[in-house]
């Protein structure tokens, strides 16, 4: 199934139809994460209240307690009980005591879905609090699906995304109260709020992806880690558009005064990394495949990563493999035409351009440091 070319919506949903008859539950929370952060983007869900997102974000991130996602992320199995983490005694978890008993929950099953090197998203599982909690042969039986339904949500990205759907060009600008209360939204953000807030269970609160990117906020002011870049999610809505999602503070009279999130269409050269990560490449062969989106010759490859022209050729060849393609030009058709809908590739981009010399205001240029991209915004 992992395999089979669903899309992420689909595979989400049939796992959980085949799961349930091997391990009971009674809700569960699936969502897709951001590879590059670890941020939420979307999940689907069942018999969880709107209210409760934000409050799970505040624990997984401003809290101390069991099975956190981001341990199990780096954890060896990826895969943890509530019940035997506290051996037994529930009420060792904030988890519990502030959240779970107040939704009649008792024991959570959650799983880090990780292939090789990159998590793709999270798996929870809950039983009810009169029920009997997850057992040793329970979280043994998903151990070893972990990398297959981890490779299932990478394979989801690479479905063709919907065309047709109008695209709105402009940013959105949500501003939200310290509890996450909704304050003002331009037009631009009704539309992407939607467009965010779809799961399998008609849940309509305030999008994961926002919760999750201001619970990072938050997480960074407490650790006085303000200087860091803010906090920011590309998630893809239910008709194939890419959206960035950045959260920042707000102060009036030097006080903090709520959260902005704004909200805007990915450029194509923000999702060409991830694309290039969801064909499964190596890093070095990430770091090739961008430089060829950008138009670098072989010669400049080698000369920019410090390697010989045949080890370029030698990527190249396994990146074409991969991508099941056979030219640089379809390489990049394929990974910035095909996934990138419904503007058009590379817009503004002039790889004929050198940072170094002859850029002007507005251009993108490469930055070899980070392997990004940056927009020169003067004359300097």
């Amino acid at each position: 199934m992992s395999h089979a070319g669903l899309d992420s919506l689909a595979f989400r949903t049939e796992a959980i139809t085949r799961l349930a008859d091997v391990i009971p539950h009674d809700t569960y929370w699936f969502p897709t994460v951001d590879p590059a952060t670890l941020l939420v983007t979307g999940a689907v869900l069942k018999n969880i209240p709107e209210w409760a997102a934000p409050h799970f974000f505040e624990n997984e991130f401003l809290r101390d307690d069991f099975n956190k996602f981001t341990e199990l992320v780096t954890g060896t199995t990826h895969v943890g009980s509530l019940f035997e983490a506290t051996n037994g005694d529930l009420r060792r978890s904030e988890r519990y005591r502030g959240l779970l008993s107040d939704l009649a929950l008792g024991d959570d099953l959650r799983v880090a879905l990780v292939d090789g090197s990159a998590c793709w998203g999270y798996l929870c599982f809950h039983r009810e609090r009169s029920s009997p909690g997850f057992t040793p042969a329970d979280t043994a039986f998903l151990r070893p699906l972990v990398r297959h339904m981890a490779v299932g949500l990478r394979a989801s990205l690479l479905h063709r995304p919907r065309v047709g759907v109008a695209a709105l060009d402009e940013p959105a600008l949500i501003t939200l109260a310290e509890d996450l209360t909704i304050v003002a939204v331009n037009e631009a953000a009704q539309r992407w709020l939607d467009e965010l807030g779809f799961s399998s269970d008609g849940h309509h609160g305030l999008p994961d992806a926002v919760c999750a990117v201001t619970a990072r906020l938050k997480a960074l002011e407490r650790d006085h880690a303000e200087s860091l870049p803010p906090p920011v999610a590309r998630a893809r809505t239910r008709d194939g558009t890419w959206l960035t999602l950045y959260a920042s503070r707000l102060f009036e009279a030097g006080r903090r005064a709520g959260m902005a999130v704004v909200i805007e269409p990915s450029k194509a050269l923000d999702i060409a990394p991830l694309i290039v990560q969801a064909y499964g490449l190596s890093l070095r062969e990430r770091q090739i495949a961008i430089l060829v989106l950008h138009g670098l010759s072989t010669k400049q490859i080698s000369r920019r990563l410090r390697i010989s022209e045949n080890t370029v050729q030698d990527h190249a060849k396994a990146i074409f493999d991969k991508v099941s393609v056979r030219s640089r030009r379809d390489l990049a058709a394929q990974l910035a035409v095909r996934h990138y809908a419904p503007r058009g590739p590379f817009r503004h981009y002039k790889p004929s351009r050198s940072p170094a010399t002859d850029v002007v205001p507005g251009d993108w240029f490469f930055d070899e440091t980070t392997v990004t991209d940056r927009r020169v915004l003067s004359g300097d």
